[in-house]
């Protein structure tokens, strides 16, 4: 789930969350919930669905720069971009099974982990394209953060027991 403060029932947020739909006995598909959490009890108020996705998202972040949410597809191999006024998105590939996804507006950068590929993928949140995709060792790479001054990228190397550091471009 990721929030926007400044949307919603008098700009008291709305969430996105990250969802699975089910259609009777119909393969489910991925989609993205939006939710207005300025009302009480908070409600939802639209369903995207992403018709190439069968199971549910695995990350997303919201970007106040570009007031769009991000959410990335381990089956997909995708950055999504979803604007919740209109219900549009538009998709990016990375690499492959992206399992985490870290954001830093201040210098719109997106960070994928991609567990089957051994990388990272990194996009621009302002050009929505892809900045590089680097080549990382080790495998199961979970979590992932950016630092907001520095824009140093942080992984989790569950395999290995260590901590990955390294600057984004």
């Amino acid at each position: 789930m990721a929030i926007d403060p400044d949307r919603g029932t008098d700009n008291r947020g709305e969430a996105v969350v990250t969802s699975l739909i089910l259609q009777g006995s119909a393969s489910p598909l991925g989609g993205l919930d939006v939710v207005d959490i300025g009302v009480s009890p908070p409600s939802k108020i639209a369903s995207v669905t992403l018709q190439s996705i069968q199971s549910a998202l695995t990350g997303i972040v919201f970007d106040p720069a570009t007031t769009l949410f991000y959410a990335t597809s381990s089956q997909g191999n995708a950055i999504t971009a979803l604007n919740p006024d209109n219900g549009q998105t538009q998709s990016i590939p990375v690499g492959i099974n992206p399992t985490s996804l870290a954001h830093n507006y201040q210098s719109s950068t997106i960070l994928t982990v991609n567990a089957l590929s051994n990388t990272v993928s990194i996009v621009d949140s302002q050009t929505f394209k892809t900045r590089a995709t680097l080549g990382i060792s080790g495998s199961s790479q979970f979590a992932a953060a950016i630092h907001p001054l520095t824009n140093f990228a942080v992984v989790a190397d569950q395999a290995n027991n260590r901590v990955l550091l390294f600057p984004l471009p």
